[in-house]
């Protein structure tokens, strides 16, 4: 998922440093400047639904152990392929 971000992200950034800055439009600049800040907003969609995620895991690993996490507790997590 995140390999799609990141090439897309340095494909706007070759394109916008491959051809020169006064050789683009205006229009065309914006569009990139806008497909990039996309490509941002969707990685940190991501990241959110992964935060959530672990804040959802560690709200039942609370409830099965009775244990209470304090400041600066480790937490585990799980990572599957």
């Amino acid at each position: 998922m995140d390999t799609h971000l990141v090439r897309l992200a340095r494909l706007v950034s070759e394109v916008s440093g491959a051809v020169g800055r006064e050789m683009v439009p205006e229009e065309a600049k914006e569009h990139f400047r806008t497909s990039a800040r996309e490509a941002l907003l969707g990685g940190k969609a991501i990241l959110n639904s992964l935060i959530e995620q672990l804040d959802n895991s560690s709200h039942s690993m609370k409830e099965k152990t009775g244990s209470k996490r304090t400041t600066g507790s480790a937490v585990s997590v799980v990572i599957e392929d």
